[in-house]
């Protein structure tokens, strides 16, 4: 009994049918805005640096890739630009997609082999390759209008739900890892010493904060260690968001805001963490609510300005009993039911 429940929790949390437009609206948000993010990097910079400055790492260096020239380099930014936007707005959407990923690992992995190396960027590396792999442009898309067979669209399917929990279990294990790693290099005195609040008192020369508050927060010791516990307690309890719906409803909201919390007092913008953090919102739900309002609306704008059925019924059958004519009568009060 036990193991047929958590089998079918199992399968519930992977393949419950869901609408395809949730996972639809991902697809552009997600895409759109990482084109608009990486259309600032030029990677033709790369192509200009000396030689010494690269240290392949892994997957670079077993398969013997090296640095190409800049005008390689502009060439790929521009085609994986061009795949970027037609993922967006689905065209061409398997190999989009997968050009997507593929030039995305490439030329993100790129900067990791002359600097250190950037965590922030894995993530977009995950979700690409989620999304090549899933069914995000089966509708609102350019290719569900050429192939559309039905008006109604695809029916909801575990097909729209298991990349959004894909995405789900990658950001949870991100975070989870993070609390880890703290607790397994320092220990508690990651919280109870004064890390945190020598982080906030170099924001401004290490970075650049939104404002001056996470100084005044770094004087006060008791308040930093505060928020050190706090952070490492959200850290370590996001798995409990994949399991719980309660646990989802507090616990994401509070890494929006301790995301929000770090660019405004410390500096670093994990953009690619916020640009992710929209697969955490019930985007199906969403459109599904806003469809049936806007139904509502216009329902309520039609009968608001029609005349009543009850009044119009009510003249008719005034004017069939004023109406000599038997037969005439006749008419007009079979026409009026």
């Amino acid at each position: 009994m036990t193991r047929i429940s958590v089998r079918s929790r199992w399968e519930a949390f992977w393949f419950e049918p869901s609408p395809a437009i949730g996972l639809a609206i991902c697809r552009v948000l997600f895409f759109g805005a990482f084109l608009l993010y990486y259309l600032r990097i030029n990677y033709t910079e790369l192509g200009n640096l000396p030689p010494h400055a690269w240290r392949a790492v892994w997957p670079f260096a077993p398969l013997g890739l090296g640095l190409p020239s800049a005008s390689t380099l502009d060439m790929l930014q521009w085609v994986w630009r061009v795949s970027l936007f037609a993922a967006c707005i689905g065209v061409m959407w398997r190999m989009a997609s997968l050009v997507a990923f593929v030039l995305g690992l490439y030329l993100i992995g790129l900067s990791e082999n002359v600097a250190r190396i950037n965590h922030s960027d894995a993530i977009v590396v995950f979700a690409l390759a989620v999304m090549a792999l899933s069914r995000g442009a089966d509708t609102f898309s350019v290719d569900a209008l050429r192939g559309r067979t039905s008006k109604r669209g695809p029916c909801p399917s575990g097909e729209y739900t298991w990349p959004i929990r894909a995405m789900w279990l990658v950001m949870a294990t991100i975070y989870f890892a993070a609390g880890i790693t703290k607790l397994a290099t320092s220990g508690v005195v990651w919280v109870t010493s004064a890390n945190l609040a020598n982080l906030l008192m170099l924001g401004p020369v290490t970075s650049a904060p939104l404002t001056g508050l996470g100084q005044e927060i770094g004087r006060h010791a008791v308040l930093s260690s505060g928020l050190a516990a706090l952070a490492l307690m959200i850290e370590l309890s996001m798995p409990l968001a994949l399991v719980s719906t309660a646990a989802r409803l507090i616990l994401v909201p509070a890494l929006f805001i301790m995301q929000v919390s770090i660019r405004a007092l410390m500096g670093p913008g994990f953009t690619e963490f916020f640009i992710c953090g929209l697969f955490w919102i019930p985007w199906g739900r969403v459109a599904e609510r806003s469809i049936t309002a806007g139904f509502r609306h216009r329902e309520s704008q039609r009968w608001r300005h029609a005349p009543s059925r009850r009044t119009e019924f009510r003249e008719r059958r005034a004017a069939a009993d004023s109406d000599p004519d038997p037969r005439s009568r006749t008419r007009r009060l079979e026409s009026s039911e």
